[in-house]
């Protein structure tokens, strides 16, 4: 399952000179990660040096000084996923200290976060500075944003660090339009404990198995525990949920080659149809109302006994979850059933990078800012505090303390080679927004499976129709499984 030499490029990271100012003022991950916010379990792993873990980090080369002498009293305003906003707020008083910048926080739901900052653009009246936004949205927010490249130039921002796959996504037409930041992907997740009980060693493997464990796990888990949580509430979070199984079973968004629908095919109507099933049978009453804050709580909280979730570091911190000390499991989303059956988890959909508006008037403090949330040692900190970056740069994935205390580190290296992606295309919020409320009506019994993604593959034909790509001058169709790019290459 080792096979993502291709995709992390590892690079020998530069060394630089670091001034003595920023070293004594920089934030340590030791001072960070201690038993009032990171589980022993974590702890246990690996002990943090006294001193900086990444010594050399790129940030930690200003003079910060001089910083504070061109920029002492410049207010900035940065917009973001509200549900996440704990990342960022642990740093904003060490930055500003730094930097003498202000910086205003303003956290917005993440099922409205696309909406929020669209009408904020259009209506040109915008305060804000930077924005952390879904990469899938990039074609979207694209005139709206700086070119990067002459501030990752000017400050000698360290971009080298980053995989190959999160510059990808940070990045269109040749322009730097965004620095990574909150490096998404969905795992499964188990408490141990109740699949032991059970009679079972390992996470199940594929979705036959998921529906076998369930059916144990009945017997044996407490009255207010379930044996299954699921994001299915009437937004993009119900779509993540629906291409975790559905990509699984074989159904592709887009046939391959091509741009014509493939979601109303026959694996998509089954896994549409063995969706629902598990919120009928296996999940908590309302899972149809939950997008991701209710599902995490619900986690955090142990009301189940497994569960597909972003790689959830939160829910070792005694501070926000019950389940803190408990063995956990984690592992690469089930394997579909059938001939066509396959691993595709979804790739990254909610991965969310950080930009800097045309229309700022402090667009070099709004990079500082930004490149500072994006360092090496803050990224360190907000992996394993699990409110934040994630796998992204090459130091801190290389990092072997990381390789320790990141509990989702072996399902992110088992995932990543079988990727599933959505098009990044213009047009994606379209498509978004027409099949989800046929997805939730399907859940909710209103029409049948075949219904619902009959009547959203008609509409994502029309989208598609009207943006020109079925006509002579369409652009070459994207692949979206990561195995297809894998077996392109050889």
């Amino acid at each position: 399952m080792r096979k993502v030499t291709w995709i992390l490029g590892l690079l020998v990271i530069c060394l630089f000179t670091t001034s003595a100012f920023a070293l004594s003022e920089f934030p340590k991950a030791k001072d960070y990660l201690n038993e009032k916010n990171v589980s022993s379990v974590i702890l246990q792993k690996a002990p943090l040096p006294d001193d900086y873990l990444f010594p050399n980090d790129w940030v930690k080369t200003f003079d910060w000084a001089a910083v504070r002498k061109q920029f002492e009293g410049t207010e900035i305003t940065i917009a973001g996923e509200g549900t996440d906003m704990g990342a960022p707020q642990m740093f904003v008083d060490h930055f500003q200290k730094l930097s003498g910048i202000k910086v205003n926080l303003i956290g917005i739901p993440p099922e409205n976060l696309f909406e929020k900052l669209l009408i904020a653009f259009a209506s040109k009246v915008s305060t804000y500075d930077g924005i952390e936004y879904y990469s899938v949205n990039q074609p979207v927010f694209a005139s709206f944003l700086e070119d990067l490249g002459p501030y990752i130039d000017k400050y000698k921002y360290d971009w080298n660090d980053w995989l190959p796959l999160w510059q990808e996504f940070c990045t269109l037409d040749g322009k730097v339009l965004a620095l990574p930041y909150d490096c998404d992907a969905q795992f499964f997740l188990s408490r141990a404990k109740f699949l032991k009980d059970a009679g079972y060693d390992r996470n199940p493997q594929t979705w036959d198995e998921v529906v076998e464990y369930c059916e144990k796990l009945k017997n044996v888990l407490p009255a207010d525990v379930y044996p299954m949580g699921l994001m299915a509430n009437r937004s993009f979070f119900l779509l993540e949920t629906f291409v975790d199984i559905a990509a699984s079973f074989g159904m592709n968004l887009l046939k391959p080659g091509t741009w014509e629908p493939g979601i109303n095919s026959p694996e998509g109507v089954k896994a549409l149809d063995f969706t629902k099933m598990l919120l009928d049978k296996y999940c908590a009453p309302g899972s149809t109302t939950w997008g991701y804050t209710e599902h995490l709580e619900a986690w955090n909280a142990g009301q189940f006994a497994m569960c597909m979730q972003y790689p959830n570091q939160e829910s070792y911190n005694p501070g926000m979850a019950r389940i803190a000390s408990e063995e956990r499991w984690h592992s690469i989303i089930p394997k579909g059933p059938g001939e066509k059956g396959r691993y595709a988890p979804d790739g990254t959909y909610t991965t969310s990078i950080l930009g800097i508006l045309k229309n700022s008037k402090n667009k070099d403090a709004a990079f500082l800012f930004t490149s500072f949330l994006s360092s090496s040692e803050v990224s360190f900190i907000y992996t394993i505090t699990g409110t934040g970056l994630d796998f992204g740069r090459k130091s801190v994935f290389e990092n072997p303390i990381t390789q320790k205390m990141y509990m989702n580190n072996q399902a992110w290296l088992d995932s990543a080679p079988y990727f599933y992606f959505f098009p990044r295309i213009i047009e994606l919020p379209d498509l978004v927004s027409s099949i989800v409320p046929h997805l939730h009506d399907a859940v909710t019994g209103a029409v049948s499976s075949q219904e619902a993604l009959d009547l959203a593959a008609e509409e994502w034909k029309a989208i598609l129709d009207q943006g020109g790509y079925y006509g002579p001058d369409a652009p070459p169709p994207q692949t979206l499984w990561m195995q297809d790019v894998l077996n392109a290459k050889k």
